[in-house]
């Protein structure tokens, strides 16, 4: 049996939901109307569905309106910004610190996009090559530093030339 046919997105869910609150209204009527063909299955089955209903409503009123949260800040945007003053490493730091927003190097390069990563990793490589860091020595320290490399597993002296160029 395909598992991918039970999947239901919320909108169905609370269709779902809205069509057994009418059945169990329309069953209790039915009960009240013919208490005589009534059985205790289907009285029962109505007070469990209006108990669960009630459970439902005093749930939602403990959970926090989602339209009370602050907005989420634009992640993206906000590191994109950190980094025209900020080293790669030095972004995550702030974005933990003033942001509480936690986030690795990989998931960083990720939200920053290759637009943004590789024109800092230029900038950073700049300031290496004004103090005569070599090549090699620059893929050691990003390695050491976990920074994804550009179009290979990790960072050589011939990944981090290709970004001179």
């Amino acid at each position: 049996m395909n598992n991918d046919n039970l999947v239901l997105d919320t909108h169905q869910v609370q269709r779902l939901d809205e069509e057994l609150d009418s059945c169990a209204r329309r069953l209790d009527e039915l009960n009240m109307r013919h208490p005589n063909l009534a059985s205790s299955i289907s009285k029962e089955g109505v007070e469990q569905w209006r108990q669960r209903q009630v459970r439902i409503l005093e749930q939602r009123k403990k959970e926090p309106d989602p339209r009370d949260q602050p907005a989420a800040p634009d992640v993206k945007r906000l590191a994109v910004g950190l980094l025209e003053e900020h080293s790669l490493e030095d972004v995550l730091g702030v974005l933990l610190s003033k942001h509480k927003i936690e986030l690795t190097m990989p998931e960083l390069v990720e939200v920053i996009g290759h637009e943004n990563y590789a024109p800092a990793l230029r900038k950073d490589l700049g300031v290496l090559m004004e103090n005569a860091v070599s090549y090699e020595q620059v893929a050691k320290l990003w390695r050491d530093l976990g920074r994804p490399a550009l179009g290979g597993p990790e960072w050589n002296a011939q990944s981090v030339s290709a970004l001179t160029g």
